[in-house]
């Protein structure tokens, strides 16, 4: 059984799955593309799995740590995860099977090109009217050195230089990093950044939920999924 497709009422799982198959929900350049064949053909597929029991039927209102402890009890044969979940599914003090659990990039797409695993970023930024700029400044260059970077990633953040996976200390800690290495060289955003991204993301929910629950067959709800997503758009 899949752990999860909907964690926490985000779409970045159900996205994957999409990417899959060919597809998307919005571009990087804010093209709406969830109604067409390739998206589509990724819900159904969830639909299809869902129906048959693969995926648990409270999918849909799962939470990480319903995931987490999925996954530790052995009830779940896999689960669309950050690399970093590795410690808490392996961790001897919570889990049934410690040291068992592998994380891997995810497979080939439909059209064998490698998925575009989901990412996210945080931002620095310094204040228009900041009194002290220079100072803000020389933070911001400190904590991207490339020394700085390994020791975030050694703290369990996923590094701005992909050169800090081959560090040594790096390797040696994250049994992981070649891994999620290879799965950031093609990762994208959930959704391209605007104002209303949280909103287009809520919609992509509840059409998706019609289609998961039988109200509405893939298509239409996509299809309606884009009507009320291209007008949230920047122009």
């Amino acid at each position: 059984m899949s752990a999860n497709i909907v964690t926490d009422k985000r779409p970045s799982s159900p996205i994957d799955w999409l990417r899959a198959f060919g597809g998307d929900f919005i571009t990087p350049d804010y093209e709406v593309v969830v109604d067409q064949s390739g998206a589509v053909k990724g819900v159904t597929a969830i639909c299809d799995l869902y129906k048959k029991g693969f995926i648990p039927k409270n999918a849909l209102t799962m939470k990480t740590e319903d995931v987490t402890t999925l996954m530790q009890q052995g009830r779940a044969a896999l689960a669309n995860q950050p690399f970093g979940r590795f410690q808490s599914y392996n961790d001897p003090k919570t889990s049934k099977f410690p040291g068992q659990i592998g994380v891997s990039p995810l497979p080939l797409g439909s059209d064998g090109k490698p998925m575009p695993a989901k990412t996210s970023v945080w931002a620095m930024a310094i204040p228009r009217n900041s009194s002290n700029k220079e100072l803000s400044w020389s933070l911001i260059k400190h904590l991207t050195l490339p020394e700085s970077v390994v020791a975030e990633t050694l703290n369990g953040n996923g590094p701005v230089r992909p050169s800090a996976y081959d560090d040594a200390r790096v390797k040696a800690r994250i049994p992981y990093a070649d891994a999620e290495k290879q799965a950031l060289a093609s990762a994208r955003l959930v959704v391209p950044g605007f104002a209303n991204s949280a909103k287009a993301m809520d919609l992509f929910i509840e059409e998706f939920s019609y289609a998961m629950l039988g109200q509405k067959e893939p298509q239409a709800a996509m299809s309606d999924l884009k009507k009320r997503v291209v007008p949230l758009l920047p122009k």
